[in-house]
């Protein structure tokens, strides 16, 4: 019964039974435990049916996407209905990069973004209150340097007074300075230049820079432009990148159901990955079909596609709010506050490794 439906039923018992109970004193004794059992049995039905149809209902989400390969746990969930099974709807609002998307979600068009770790960062410090509510992969590959060797560049000191192209306030910036410093090079030594993520590949290729720095795909796609013999490729073991679901913590907090939903979904579609590595290629490269299939190949084993939370994204995280405080000077955010753990330790044991 439906909740109008339970009380139709009561009112005309009460009809029916309270004339009666007019009829004297003895009556009275008679009709109240009959009433009192129908009123609790009515109560239990009415619960069981409360729980049924809020299992049963349907959640929704819209995610702003910024449309690539290390998010493939989210389009093997859709393609593969795990969603579905959830009781959660996904709806994908594309960009092409993590900063934008992010922006987009604090905006309020959407209830959560696919990001790098830093745009996440950098609206942490700006005083955004954000939750991290899962990491989606990790990689020490997938996002690095190309060099041309025509410029005068075949190892990392080579890159001294030499131009890189890179995309500002993304974790390729971070991941360039934290290369450089590895390698005992000033910031100040080169010159950076700021260039969309979409537009690496003709940089690279009209050599309007003698270096990109920017993630898969488009690192891969301007990589193949050239024979392996006249380009360089620098890679950092400093730098672990992330991308991670997040959110802000009023949107987190309002749709925490549905957001239960998206994580037990996402759990599904790793185990799925797990089991069946190359159907779930074929899935990406069906649905990612602004990226051609040779770089999907050619990069998949350059990262790791994983729900989890651990102190190895915490440790990046406070390392970049180190770095780019340098320029604002704020106070520095509780990046461990900012980690939601309630939904990824609820959908996958050990997922959460965090002190």
């Amino acid at each position: 019964m439906n909740k109008t439906e339970h009380c139709i039923v009561i009112n005309i018992l009460c009809l029916i039974l309270i004339p009666n109970m007019e009829v004297g004193r003895v009556a009275i004794h008679k009709v109240i435990p009959l009433l009192l059992l129908f009123l609790g049995i009515s109560f239990a039905a009415f619960v069981v049916s409360e729980q049924y149809t809020d299992k049963n209902s349907v959640h929704h989400l819209t995610i702003a996407d910024a449309s690539q390969p290390v998010f493939s746990l989210l389009y093997i969930a859709q393609e593969k209905g795990f969603f579905a099974e959830e009781g959660v709807d996904v709806l994908f609002r594309p960009f092409t990069s993590g900063r934008d998307a992010l922006q987009d979600t604090l905006d309020g068009n959407s209830d959560l973004a696919t990001s790098y770790e830093t745009p996440v960062v950098l609206q942490s410090l700006k005083g955004e209150k954000l939750s991290i509510v899962s990491s989606l992969h990790f990689s020490n590959k997938n996002t690095s340097m190309l060099a041309h060797k025509s410029s005068g560049i075949e190892k990392p000191s080579d890159l001294v007074g030499k131009t890189i192209a890179v995309p500002k306030n993304t974790n390729a910036e971070f991941f360039v300075n934290m290369f450089l410093a590895s390698e005992g090079i000033e910031l100040s030594d080169v010159k950076v230049i700021d260039v969309r993520p979409e537009n690496m590949v003709e940089t690279f290729k009209q050599k309007r820079a003698d270096a990109i720095a920017v993630w898969n795909p488009h690192l891969y796609r301007a990589k193949i432009l050239f024979d392996e013999n006249v380009v360089t490729r620098f890679y950092s073991t400093a730098y672990t990148e992330f991308s991670v679901l997040v959110g802000s913590k009023a949107v987190v907090n309002e749709k925490a159901e549905a957001i239960n939903r998206l994580i037990k979904a996402l759990v599904k579609a790793e185990n799925y990955l797990a089991k069946n590595p190359q159907q779930s290629q074929d899935l990406i490269i069906s649905r990612l079909t602004q990226h051609s299939s040779e770089s999907i190949k050619g990069t998949w084993n350059d990262y790791q596609l994983k729900i989890k939370l651990n102190n190895v994204l915490l440790t990046i995280l406070e390392q970049e709010a180190t770095w780019l405080n340098k320029d604002l000077e704020v106070e520095l955010p509780d990046f461990r506050a900012s980690i939601d753990e309630r939904f990824v330790r609820a959908a996958k044991e050990n997922g959460v490794t965090l002190f």
